[in-house]
């Protein structure tokens, strides 16, 4: 038995924080959301838009992993350790503890890896678009369930993925 049955995979920048949601006792079942974090200061349909997402996370028993801040430039950083500290703010407002960050090389190495394995002339694309290409090739039916609407999205999904292999090799803290 695993400790957690739901695994959540969280891409946040300025713009929006993209979500998907795994189940980890059945088959695949994966959703994605977005919530739009523009204007956000003072916006109250964020605020309960990311304290649903915190809440149902604790609700499911589930553990989430958030894609760690990477530094493009000091203004991009700070902006981006701020809608960090928001997803942790709520967190800890709603007592939910299983939460941990995911440097994007660690996940993206994982995720590439297993796509060489299967598809051993599988190349790298520049830019993001590779992401894509290689959750098509490993996991066509989830990729396909899932139906992520942009690169955020199918991160977060990679993200996911990435936290269930962490939770099925039992790599995950308890």
């Amino acid at each position: 038995m695993y400790l957690f049955h739901t695994v959540f995979g969280i891409d946040a920048d300025t713009k929006r924080v993209a979500c998907a949601v795994l189940r980890t006792d059945k088959d695949f079942t994966a959703q994605t959301v977005s919530i739009e974090t523009l204007q956000r200061e003072g916006n109250v349909a964020y605020c309960v838009e990311l304290e649903d997402l915190i809440r149902h996370a604790h609700g499911t028993g589930g553990v989430v992993y958030l894609e760690d801040t990477f530094c493009i430039n000091r203004k991009g950083y700070k902006a981006l350790c701020a809608v960090q500290g928001e997803i942790f703010y709520e967190a800890r407002r709603n007592s939910f503890s299983n939460i941990d960050t995911v440097q994007p090389s660690e996940w993206q190495s994982w995720l590439f890896s297993i796509t060489k394995a299967l598809q051993p002339h599988f190349e790298k694309e520049k830019g993001k678009a590779w992401v894509a290409s290689a959750l098509e090739l490993s996991y066509p039916k989830l990729f396909t369930i899932a139906n992520p609407k942009n690169e955020h999205e199918i991160d977060a999904l990679a993200l996911a993925l990435y936290g269930r292999y962490l939770v099925l090799s039992n790599a995950v803290p308890c």
